[in-house]
């Protein structure tokens, strides 16, 4: 006996949700589309146009299946509005009460940024850290079952650091092919110095005046993260915060002050530890006040060259780059106190 056969039709879908490409909810980057945080996961499908199906008796009514996406969503959980060093969890959230049954995330990150999904850059939920003020597009193509078609979708996450001051440092290795291993001298070391204007130490770089690095009390660093500054009342917030000390290449490490105090200037610096055989490095200095930046340079550092990057006055803001005529201030072979190369991880560079 034959039958007249006819192929369930996939109409219906389509006039519900459109092409990607041209609904209003689309995106102009390619049809990338909405973001929405935990709190808002709902996704509608209105059914526009009766079904017109024609259907096998012995093929399920109950089962379609869309040619296209037809809303693709990124959950973040933290919201896209953080600070520095804030754990974003991310997921493919469920279009219309189905899970997605495979994700592939990349992003889209500021400059100097070397952050990674973890513990991969696939699955339904991942994790990412933004260490670097600026703005990441985190995209992700995801599967659902019953769709064919592959699902894009992208958000916007801006990380600012709101305190007063903010330096941050970070730095290329172009010998160093994996920038983000880790272990002692897996990459060059390079270390941020904010000093405040009481830091008082040798004068290694020969002009006549103490040099503020290193200095146990007003120098803040990997070897005094936490200084206490300006007022002795512990709830007033005017000390600064190291972040934490990269030893293995890239960054970032920044230093952060609330309340900087009226009438002083601060002293910004760069110190390579040791490029630990990499060879020499791209060091990037920037300065921030409530998150607008103030000040950015570039520099090529070789292993022991102390940078001093500018100083920054307060309450003006400005911040002056430091020259000796036409050349950066950057004095090599800087050596740290004794006491200090036996406090960290791997030798400071030897000098003659």
């Amino acid at each position: 006996m034959r039958f007249g056969l006819a192929f369930l039709l996939i109409s219906t879908l389509l006039a519900a949700c459109g092409n990607p490409a041209t609904t209003p909810d689309a995106l102009d980057s390619g049809g990338f589309t909405d973001v929405q945080t935990v709190e808002d996961l709902s996704v509608d499908v209105a059914l526009d146009a009766t079904p017109q199906v024609d259907v096998e008796p012995d093929i399920p009514t109950d089962v379609m299946v869309s040619a296209v996406c037809p809303k693709a969503l990124i959950a973040v959980a933290e919201g896209t509005d953080v600070v520095p060093g804030t754990v974003l969890h991310l997921s493919c959230a469920p279009l219309a009460g189905q899970p997605a049954t495979s994700c592939f995330w990349t992003v889209a990150q500021p400059v100097g940024s070397v952050a990674k999904f973890q513990p991969s850059d696939t699955g339904v939920a991942v994790q990412f850290v933004p260490q670097l003020t600026g703005l990441y597009t985190i995209q992700v193509e995801a599967k659902y079952a019953g769709i064919q078609q592959p699902c894009q979708a992208q958000a916007a996450v801006a990380v600012m650091n709101d305190t007063a001051i903010t330096a941050e440092l970070t730095w290329h290795t172009p010998a160093d092919k994996d920038e983000t291993d880790k272990g002692v001298c897996a990459g060059a070391d390079l270390d941020l110095h904010f000093a405040h204007p009481w830091a008082d130490m040798a004068d290694l770089d020969g002009d006549g005046l103490p040099d503020p690095w290193f200095d146990p009390k007003f120098d803040c660093f990997w070897g005094n993260p936490a200084p206490d500054w300006g007022s002795a009342d512990p709830n007033i917030d005017d000390d600064p915060h190291f972040s934490g000390d990269d030893a293995d290449g890239a960054g970032p490490e920044d230093v952060a002050l609330t309340l900087p105090e009226d009438g002083k200037t601060y002293t910004i610096g760069v110190h390579v530890w040791n490029s630990c055989g990499f060879g020499n490095s791209l060091a990037t200095l920037r300065v921030y006040a409530y998150g607008q930046l103030l000040f950015e340079d570039t520099v090529e550092l070789k292993s022991g060259d102390l940078w001093r990057v500018a100083t920054l006055d307060w309450p003006s803001a400005d911040v002056l780059g430091c020259l000796k005529g036409k050349q950066k201030c950057i004095t090599p072979c800087y050596a740290p106190p004794a006491a200090l190369a036996l406090s960290k991880p791997g030798t400071p560079t030897a000098c003659p």
